[in-house]
């Protein structure tokens, strides 16, 4: 009888995912009780090929679902094909690039058909100290999709909103959706998972700022609920959703239009004012990563790896401007 199935999404994740897969085969779980569904987003790195081959060797029940990865795609939505074929009481998540404990299982059944507990996260800890965002993972976390359980059979049906694309906020989209419906998660700190960190390059902490755009659609749907959910440099930077930075920002916008089609001594003096409130918002956002930067892992860091980062975040910023301002055009909600 299978009690739990465990979803896994990935999306050219081969190798970390194999790695997770032998974690779960190390398990003192019974292997008869449980069953995995990856659910593919259309990788193109040999996964399917992978895990069909690892399935055939191991005893445990693996289950490969494919969807093709086209406009539409992200962890929310292999989740949800994977889910279709689950036949678990208990819906496990955790992802490719994570390492679950040998008693996650174990935790898990306990707490939910031993205590009754409907809804439960654990602890997300990672192999190195965290500094953002060169290294980043998960860890500390509570109520992410790399570790956390439901009972479906007094959940009901329950699936991630696709309308959250990549990989930024479907989980607590999800995590608000069943609180909303009566459940509360229940953090069990003995149900661990590893997310060994992930070092980024600028083009990836550029597709990593482009996906922020959901952090629109995320406060749209419930307000500052969520801003615990969003680092602090990313929150937004004054009480509610309206941010007079976003607002000097489009009037900055309209008068340089109107001083490139004007000449004399007045359009450089806007030019300049442009240059000065530019300025000053570089030092409001340098001041508030000064204030607020802490890696997880560590309780402090030193300056010189603060400015470095900072440096790296000036970079990044462009990037996640651009999906903030995208994401409000398209929610039509002011979100900065």
């Amino acid at each position: 009888m299978i009690d739990i199935s465990v979803v896994i999404p990935s999306y050219n994740a081969r190798e970390s995912l194999l790695a997770q897969l032998r974690s779960l085969e190390a398990s003192d779980f019974s292997k008869d009780r449980f069953e995995i569904v990856v659910g593919d987003d259309g990788s193109t790195d040999g996964t399917d090929a992978a895990v069909l081959s690892f399935a055939s060797q191991s005893a445990m029940r693996i289950i490969y679902v494919r969807r093709e990865r086209d406009k539409t795609h992200g962890a929310g939505l292999a989740r949800n094909a994977a889910m279709t074929q689950a036949s678990g009481r208990i819906i496990a998540f955790s992802d490719a690039d994570c390492l679950v404990d040998p008693q996650w299982l174990t935790v898990i059944a306990q707490e939910i058909l031993g205590q009754g507990k409907a809804f439960i996260s654990g602890a997300v800890a990672s192999d190195q100290v965290l500094i953002f965002p060169w290294r980043d993972a998960p860890a500390g976390h509570r109520g992410v999709t790399a570790n956390m359980a439901f009972d479906s059979k007094k959940t009901g049906p329950t699936s991630f909103d696709e309308a959250f694309q990549n990989f930024l906020c479907e989980d607590t989209d999800f995590v608000c959706r069943l609180q909303d419906r009566g459940f509360v998660l229940i953090h069990v700190p003995e149900m661990k998972v590893m997310h060994p960190a992930k070092t980024y390059g600028l083009v990836q902490m550029a597709k990593r700022a482009l996906s922020r755009k959901n952090e629109v659609l995320l406060h749209k749907k419930y307000g500052t609920r969520v801003e615990t959910s969003m680092h602090p440099l990313f929150r937004p930077m004054v009480v509610g959703h309206v941010s007079p930075v976003f607002l000097a920002g489009l009037g900055a916008v309209v008068l340089a239009a109107k001083v490139l089609a004007t000449e004399g001594t007045r359009a450089y003096l806007v030019l300049a004012a442009i240059c000065l409130a530019a300025a000053l918002w570089f030092l409001v956002f340098g001041y508030r990563f000064c204030v607020y930067y802490r890696p997880a892992g560590s309780s402090d860091v030193s300056w010189h790896e603060r400015f470095k980062t900072l440096f790296f975040l000036v970079s990044y910023t462009p990037f996640f401007l651009w999906a903030r301002m995208s994401g409000s055009w398209k929610e039509r909600y002011i979100l900065l």
